[in-house]
């Protein structure tokens, strides 16, 4: 049996352990930080957290039973097979230098503009992999529906609508990056307005705009913010020729709509629109299928599911999304390749 991948956590808030204590959120999500996934996964052994507040660390010790440290470099012994980066850009690449054995990475979005590429260019200069947590490249569903079931399920794709909350690096970044896996690669952006500050998102100088995503079949998809103080909602609605698919509640639900006879026009079709079919949703499984896919890819037995370089495309989208806002919506040419 192979040994474990001894792995380092690197910063320790939230998306690292906190969201665990959430009850409704354990409901939907019982596996929602990088913590519970490690410790559910024989794979990975925890050995130890870094973040500078004593407090994490107390928690660390008391909660999880495993080393705390205040700096990168007081853990620098500990010579881990894989370090989890669930901190803000910033000094990843120099924490990486620490390591010479790490064999492969995850990494929280997001990248961050140059910070995030050098961090990807190094990773890869190294020659390991990079999962970067766009966790719903994660979902089975969603894997199935990017392969060739959203074709066979809608048809054509013709038009799609969106909304996101909490900020567009944030939020509209996993939104971004969906439309991404679903339908491929768009050829250029337009901001459908002014970029406006978010002050909830947990992303410093985060923005909210709407804008729309053009692929090279002339088809769209057109997205927009909506206030997480009055209620949540990252939402997809995709409109094909033969049906539609609605991704709800943050993926937990997916429903599909059939045509059928038009109710006021003989001889017409309509999407049964209050006749929808509800879909498996696999999403509470896609973190840690995230890591399950990171060991695999380690061990040369799989294609990473989220890679650097993809990341850095979505990235990419929302930096143009930002510029061409603050450009009075200018269509901005983001033609990247394959997905």
């Amino acid at each position: 049996m192979t040994a474990p991948l001894k792995t380092l956590l690197i910063g320790f808030g939230g998306i690292a352990h906190g969201l665990a204590a959430d009850d409704r959120m354990a409901k939907w999500f019982p596996v929602a930080t990088h913590i519970q996934a490690l410790e559910q996964n024989p794979n990975f052994q925890l050995i130890g957290i870094v973040d500078p507040d004593p407090h994490a660390r107390a928690i660390a010790v008391s909660d999880w039973e495993t080393e705390a440290f205040e700096t990168v470099q007081a853990a620098a012994a500990l010579d881990p097979d894989v370090i989890v980066f669930a901190t803000p850009p910033g000094k990843r690449t120099d924490a990486l230098a620490t390591f010479p054995s790490i064999k492969g990475v995850v990494v929280e979005k997001p990248l961050g503009g140059d910070d995030g590429r050098h961090l990807i260019e190094t990773c890869d200069a190294r020659d390991f992999p990079v999962q970067v947590n766009y966790w719903r490249r994660g979902d089975a569903t969603l894997q199935a529906l990017a392969t060739g079931d959203l074709k066979n399920r809608i048809g054509a794709f013709q038009a799609g609508h969106a909304l996101y909350g909490n900020g567009l690096a944030n939020n509209g970044s996993h939104l971004v990056d969906m439309i991404r896996m679903l339908l491929g690669e768009p050829i250029w952006v337009q901001a459908l307005g002014d970029a406006k500050s978010v002050h909830q998102s947990p992303i410093t100088d985060d923005v909210h705009v709407s804008f729309a995503l053009r692929f090279d079949d002339g088809t769209c998809v057109s997205a927009h913010p909506v206030d997480f103080t009055k209620y949540r909602e990252v939402s997809l609605d995709l409109w094909g020729t033969q049906g539609r698919l609605s991704f709800m509640q943050e993926t937990l639900d997916i429903r599909h709509f059939d045509t059928a006879p038009n109710r006021g026009l003989n001889d017409a079709f309509e999407i049964a629109s209050d006749a929808g079919t509800l879909l498996s949703s696999t999403v509470t499984s896609a973190l840690p299928n995230l890591y399950e896919n990171l060991s695999a890819a380690i061990n040369g037995k799989a294609a990473l599911l989220s890679t650097g370089q993809s990341a850095l495309r979505t990235e990419t989208i929302i930096e143009h999304i930002k510029l061409s806002a603050n450009q009075d919506g200018e269509r901005l040419d983001v033609k990247m390749g394959a997905k």
